[in-house]
């Protein structure tokens, strides 16, 4: 029974230095954007620069029926971004979310990436997914995908490193998963939209965009934490042979 507290309880201490892997560098570099609006008209932005986490908002606009919303879930154990977007069939009309995040991490820590931008309804749009993880420590790339196309399909996914729909470009590289180190400065910046991809098309219908990115880390269990899980399991094995239980 013993055995098993110092168990839970170590589990508990894990755990704990495991939620609070990432950190947001204190440079005023980050600025998470949502926009909706037209051209020539104009935009209508809302802005949020973030320096602590966690942070748990939503920002939301409206333009001449075009509407954009961002929700953020920003935390110690990762980056969660929800993105839903809808413009008009005017000339030059888009909804968009888009950012930048300047992030470090405390420990050597294992992530993994997901997302995916459903169009959603009739006619042709131009719509786009761009992710990228750049470590700006060793100038080299983590992970990019970029997929920028006009289609007419009714409804479809971009999902994170796979191929899109229609007639765009596909720019992938890196790895969904893989370790931050320690040390090392990271940038994280996205884009998303939907919109009218021009006076070529003065018929288009109004769009909805719907999406989510995910970045997620598990820190590896600090060197305590696996000293005192060693030092239980050497007590649970003398406590066994003392009342000459087998081994």
């Amino acid at each position: 029974m013993r055995c098993l507290a110092m168990g839970v309880f170590l589990a508990f201490l894990w755990s704990a230095s495991s939620g609070q892997a990432l950190s947001i560098t204190p440079n005023g570099a980050s600025l998470l954007s949502t926009s909706a609006g037209d051209d020539p008209i104009g935009f209508a932005a809302d802005q949020l620069r973030p320096s602590t986490l966690p942070v748990f908002s939503t920002s939301s606009v409206e333009e001449r029926g075009n509407t954009a919303s961002t929700g953020y879930d920003l935390s110690g154990s990762g980056f969660r971004i929800d993105f839903n977007h809808y413009h008009t069939g005017v000339y030059n009309s888009l909804a968009q979310s888009s950012g930048r995040l300047h992030f470090g991490v405390a420990s050597v820590s294992p992530f993994e990436m997901s997302g995916f931008y459903r169009r959603v309804g009739e006619g042709v749009s131009r719509y786009r997914m761009n992710v990228q993880v750049f470590d700006r420590t060793a100038g080299q790339m983590v992970f990019r995908y970029r997929y920028t196309s006009t289609g007419d399909a009714p409804s479809f996914d971009l999902v994170l490193g796979a191929s899109g729909y229609g007639s765009g470009q596909e720019v992938g590289e890196g790895l969904l998963a893989g370790q931050f180190l320690p040390g090392h400065r990271y940038e994280l910046s996205y884009s998303a939209y939907v919109a009218v991809p021009g006076s070529r098309y003065p018929d288009a219908l109004g769009q909805a965009g719907q999406g989510r990115f995910n970045l997620r880390v598990v820190p590896e269990p600090s060197a305590s934490v696996l000293l005192g899980l060693g030092l239980a399991l050497l007590t649970a094995n003398r406590s066994r042979r003392t009342r000459g239980v087998p081994g």
